[in-house]
């Protein structure tokens, strides 16, 4: 595929972000209000695992402490990162270093509405310094005497990296904190030139508690472009401290 046909193909991502914001079914907690928010701190962690050429991943893990306040339009949950676990491939491995370095608020702070829904939160990764970290890496690769085949899918994992805050990943789940329990699924075709088939593949998985609290949430997508799959997913899970 031509560098011009890759473009396309990327913005036709757009519609896989819609896809995997969108919520789950609702259920009897979501309908009802009937959320408990918790008094005490809290523990969300976030594993992000992105697929790349030959089966390989990047994936990362980080976990943040916080906990919910109450204000006069609902709650807010606030937190800070406490740690980072970045596993790649060897040539991407300046990227994993930057990247276990880097500070991410993740959703905090998170401003949530009476029936658990964010209204406002923060957003993963993206920004001034995503930018310069990716600038600084392929530097570093290109110093390094790798394969032009190498630096390329280095470069291609970084591209998206800076992209990321329009990614399919960049937003968490409206219901993130509150899910609405369920599953769900979205396939579509994807109209490729060179006479390429393709399709992108989104699923929804979400658990709650007994009290409407967080138990696990996963979106995972899956891309197809001729014989090439390659599958990336995010699992959110959250437990009491």
């Amino acid at each position: 595929m031509t560098t011009g046909n890759r473009r396309a193909f990327l913005g036709q991502l757009g519609m896989a972000a819609a896809i995997a914001a969108s919520g789950l079914p609702i259920s009897a907690i979501a309908q009802t209000g009937a959320i408990i928010v918790p008094s005490g701190p809290f523990r969300l962690q976030r594993e992000l695992e992105r697929g790349l050429k030959g089966g390989q991943a990047v994936r990362v893990i980080r976990e943040w402490d916080g906990r919910f306040l109450e204000d006069r339009n609902g709650f807010k949950a606030i937190g800070e990162q406490v740690s980072c676990v970045v596993s790649a491939p060897a040539v991407l491995e300046p990227i994993a270093e930057i990247e276990r370095n880097r500070q991410d608020a993740g959703p905090f702070p998170a401003q949530i509405d009476r029936q658990g829904r964010i209204v406002k939160a923060g957003r993963a990764g993206g920004g001034a310094d995503a930018a310069a970290a990716v600038a600084a890496a392929i530097s570093i690769l290109e110093q390094t005497g790798r394969s032009s085949g190498e630096l390329e899918d280095a470069k291609r994992y970084l591209n998206r990296l800076a992209r990321s805050a329009d990614t399919v990943f960049a937003d968490p789940p409206p219901d993130l904190f509150f899910p609405r329990p369920g599953r769900a699924t979205d396939r579509r075709a994807l109209a490729l030139p060179d006479a390429l088939t393709g399709e992108v593949r989104v699923t929804l998985e979400a658990t709650a508690r007994d009290d409407g609290l967080l138990d696990r949430f996963e979106r995972r997508i899956v891309t197809r472009i001729g014989d090439d799959v390659r599958p990336s997913h995010e699992i959110w899970t959250l437990r009491l401290l």
